[in-house]
């Protein structure tokens, strides 16, 4: 187990760096640095004096050099945008995206366990056709105009939900029913499919000939079972949603860093765009060690191998 977890160290490093390498060569392709600092009104002198402050004459290997050290002391450099540093930027607004994600989650996992068992339990029905449909309906809806309804309805029509905004409990309710609307359909279909096979083994019909319950049939050898699968796809849809639901965020004014990311681009910001992917590359290569590592307690056979 412990040559297991230094080799995911190991490669997290490594896809650390190379994301870091390719941050670097992509954002020399989005135009000349001076021109997005100074604008097209800047005369000579200017232009050469910033490109010797951002060190735009040396060579492209000692460019890279100087951006890979700045980078592993934790700096980017100045926003050309905010003139501030742009980690600390990013950092500001990390908060708010998992807040955003958690919530989600908390939203995702027990509707869309809960239905997905149901629709086990009950194959052949009719309660499993409505949770089907549901499901499919939900995951085929468009993010931007679902955000939009939720919006006519709870805050412009019943007046029980602000808008947009940061910092309040209320804030969080829309984006995250939002997000977890497309999302939860996924979830309850992988639930059904994978308690399903469950309750066809030979081991769930051994318990229920020795006179289990029902329900302790289904939660402790169906579910229990089932909660690989059910596992990695709720952290892979935890995962999308730090990487960014730019979406959500630019319709609810969620101070994200997704929408960090848009207005940095809008903005031409060289160093806060490359902060930004920084970190959120960074934190999804984290986050799928973390859930790597969680297969070591749920499943056996990782631990085995």
């Amino acid at each position: 187990m412990t040559v297991y977890v230094i080799k995911r160290l190991v490669s997290a490093f490594a896809v650390i760096f190379l994301v870091l390498t390719a941050i670097f060569f992509v954002t020399q392709l989005l135009g000349d640095p001076v021109q997005l600092v100074l604008g097209d009104t800047a005369n000579p002198e200017q232009i050469l004096a910033v490109r010797d402050r951002l060190g735009l004459n040396d060579p492209i290997w000692v460019q890279y050099w100087h951006f890979v050290t700045r980078a592993a002391q934790g700096s980017f450099g100045d926003s050309f945008w905010q003139q501030l540093p742009a980690l600390g930027l990013v950092f500001s607004r990390l908060p708010a995206t998992l807040l955003l994600s958690l919530a989600t989650i908390a939203i995702i996992v027990p509707i869309g366990v809960t239905l997905g068992t149901l629709a086990a339990y009950h194959q052949g029905s009719v309660l499993e056709r409505i949770i089907n449909f549901f499901s499919i309906v939900g995951s085929s809806l468009v993010s931007f105009w679902l955000a939009l309804m939720l919006i006519l309805l709870f805050a412009v029509t019943l007046r029980l939900l602000p808008t947009s905004g940061y910092g309040s409990p209320a804030n969080i309710i829309l984006p995250a029913v939002t997000l977890a609307t497309l999302q939860v359909g996924t979830l309850a279909q992988v639930t059904r499919t994978s308690v399903s096979e469950q309750l066809s083994s030979s081991f769930v019909s051994a318990a229920r000939a020795r006179g289990l319950s029902p329900a302790r049939v289904m939660i402790r050898y169906a579910l229990r079972n089932a909660l690989i699968p059910i596992f990695t796809v709720a952290s892979g849809m935890l995962i999308t949603l730090v990487n960014g639901a730019v979406i959500a965020e630019v319709v609810f004014g969620w101070p994200g860093v997704g929408l960090l990311i848009l207005q940095a681009i809008q903005q031409g910001d060289l160093p806060l765009i490359q902060a930004a992917i920084f970190v959120t590359a960074s934190l999804i290569v984290i986050l799928t060690l973390l859930v790597d590592l969680a297969y070591l307690r749920i499943n056996p056979r990782v631990r085995l191998q």
